[in-house]
């Protein structure tokens, strides 16, 4: 007498093994029982989770308010530590420091320039800085998003230029009623204070809440 095969067991899609975050060759689980080519999206470190942080720039406007000069001034000469820092990593490891000559203080000023537009192109377009979040700022577009890599390009562009001028374009926001920069205004930035208790509603009262 013979039998009946033993139908087949089902797998259950939780045994399925999610894919890594980080992305992996060849195929994918597609989680309805099917199988795609293709890669996971894969997330740089540097790329934080982003609210959006529309800033008030006009009366009456529900946002997040413009960053005053004083506390911009402070991010920025965390920045400049941290980029000075890294352009004397870079002259170390090169070894120029080890043989000074006329043409040392040339070869500085190029690294920290190189350094400097290499710190703006990774850190501009995704809408801050180290010394930026440390104060609690965070750069945006008028709408409260990340600028982006084409704005975030042109900004850092700006920058170059507002330090060529003996800083003059930084100055700008001390005057500007904006508190925009010249690579602010080329880069359509603004600098916002993103703490929670900063956040203005529309009647223009100040929300409560904790510190971000």
């Amino acid at each position: 007498m013979t039998t009946e095969p033993e139908a087949a067991e089902v797998v259950e899609d939780d045994e399925i093994e999610e894919p890594s975050p980080f992305g992996g060759p060849g195929l994918v689980w597609a989680g309805d029982g099917a199988l795609t080519a293709g890669r996971t999206p894969v997330r740089s470190p540097l790329d934080v989770e982003f609210e959006i942080y529309p800033p008030v720039l006009e009366q009456g406007q529900e946002g997040f308010p413009l960053a005053t000069f004083n506390r911009r001034w402070i991010g920025f000469f965390i920045d400049q530590f941290v980029i000075v820092g890294c352009a004397f990593l870079v002259t170390v490891l090169a070894g120029t420091l080890a043989t000074p000559d006329a043409a040392a203080p040339i070869q500085w000023a190029v690294v920290v320039t190189l350094v400097r537009v290499g710190y703006g192109l990774i850190f501009n377009p995704r809408g801050w800085t180290p010394g930026k979040t440390v104060v609690g700022l965070r750069i945006v577009n008028e709408e409260g998003d990340p600028p982006g890599l084409r704005w975030g390009v042109m900004r850092t562009a700006g920058a170059v230029l507002s330090e060529t001028v003996f800083y003059v374009g930084y100055a700008w926001a001390f005057f500007d009623e904006r508190t925009q920069t010249w690579h602010d205004k080329l880069g359509k930035t603004y600098v916002v204070h993103v703490e929670e208790s900063e956040q203005i509603s529309s009647d223009g009262w100040r929300r409560s809440g904790g510190g971000r």
